[in-house]
């Protein structure tokens, strides 16, 4: 008798439990959710200081510019001024071409010219009459559809045409073709008697002063830097010289694979010191201030190359990918990852998973 009054008391909390079951969002769910009970923490709230600080990372050193020169025309060498290693200025000349084949390209040069704009002509009266024309059978349909192509065509044909023409006039009286920038000879591709073909690479010129200085950083550092940035940069080889350069370029693009962005300073490089492919150290100031967020060490948890922090939501943990920056006594600064209302997980999170369900027991 005994046992059949306990069995009619328990059945109904049994169907109780069994209803509240379905129910994920239910206090009963969230009690007994990740391990039958909620974990006790104890949770702080981050610090937020804004500060400059420097920065110090490798970089490679590159040549700052490298130019290749080309001719607009087919066109004989008559003379070749330099050699493969040779040192060059801006404006000295590299080789030079008979004032006869000058005048050959511009004629040549010319009567395509006047064949260019014939056909851009005769587009232009096509396109503007195109509807009579076609009313009057004069043209088809195919025809219509493509004047508009054909005369974008013809006139940048004919604007190519008078650049190249402008080009070969420009040139100096004794038709020789001077280096565009200072720097070394890296290639030549010429030589006397040979005809060069239009647009092919006869001389190459790279330019090592000034040098450049390539580096990469985090994508959370991208508003801290900017071109004109003085920098500092230490060579390994060469640890009792300090070089200093400036920030010429930032890249707009972030890396996917490992969240960072490249930057390019220039350094000066007159005695040649510097040589391209050359491990370097650059250091600087940043120049605005970036946000970081304080929180105890213990807080920090490292799973193989990454970092996590748990913060706490309603009650419920998350687990928070971070990246610390620097260490402050007992505290890391940490600069991507938190926000200012996040509470940190400080004692506790060893028995934490995503979700779990927390008793907070102090702040």
């Amino acid at each position: 008798m005994k046992k059949t009054i306990l069995m009619i008391l328990f059945l109904p909390l049994v169907i109780t439990v069994e209803g509240c079951s379905s129910d994920k969002d239910s206090l009963f769910a969230k009690l007994f959710k990740g391990g039958g009970s909620t974990v006790p923490v104890t949770v702080e709230n981050v610090i937020i200081k804004d500060r400059s600080y420097t920065v110090e990372v490798p970089a490679v050193l590159r040549p700052s510019e490298r130019r290749e020169v080309t001719l607009p025309a087919d066109a004989t060498i008559e003379r070749v001024y330099v050699a493969k290693g040779d040192s060059v200025a801006e404006g000295d000349p590299l080789f030079q071409i008979s004032e006869g084949e000058i005048k050959s390209q511009l004629a040549r040069l010319n009567d395509n010219l006047r064949d260019a704009r014939a056909e851009f002509d005769k587009n232009s009266y096509l396109y503007n009459n195109r509807d009579r024309l076609l009313e009057e059978e004069r043209i088809d349909q195919v025809q219509y559809d493509n004047l508009e192509i054909d005369i974008d065509t013809s006139e940048t044909l004919v604007t190519r045409l008078q650049g190249e023409m402008a080009a070969l006039r420009e040139r100096p009286r004794n038709s020789s073709i001077p280096s565009p920038i200072s720097g070394i000879v890296e290639d030549v591709s010429v030589a006397v008697g040979v005809t060069a073909a239009a647009g092919k690479p006869l001389v190459s010129i790279t330019q090592f002063n000034p040098m450049l200085a390539e580096f990469e950083l985090a994508s959370y550092e991208s508003a801290t830097v900017n071109s004109g940035t003085n920098i500092d940069v230490r060579l390994p080889d060469l640890s009792a010289d300090n070089f200093k350069g400036k920030i010429v370029k930032v890249d707009s693009s972030i890396n996917p694979d490992d969240q960072s962005f490249k930057v390019w300073a220039s350094v000066p490089n007159p005695k040649g010191f510097l040589k391209a492919g050359m491990s370097a150290e650059v250091q600087f100031t940043t120049s605005q201030k970036q946000r970081f967020f304080l929180i105890p060490s213990e807080a920090l948890i490292r799973d193989r190359r990454r970092y996590y922090v748990f913060t706490v939501i309603n009650g419920v943990a998350h687990r928070v990918e971070v990246v610390p920056k620097e260490k402050r006594g007992k505290r890391v600064e940490i600069a991507k990852g938190l926000r200012e209302d996040d509470l940190v997980v400080v004692k506790g999170h060893d028995e934490l998973t995503e979700g779990t369900v927390v008793d907070i027991w102090g702040r």
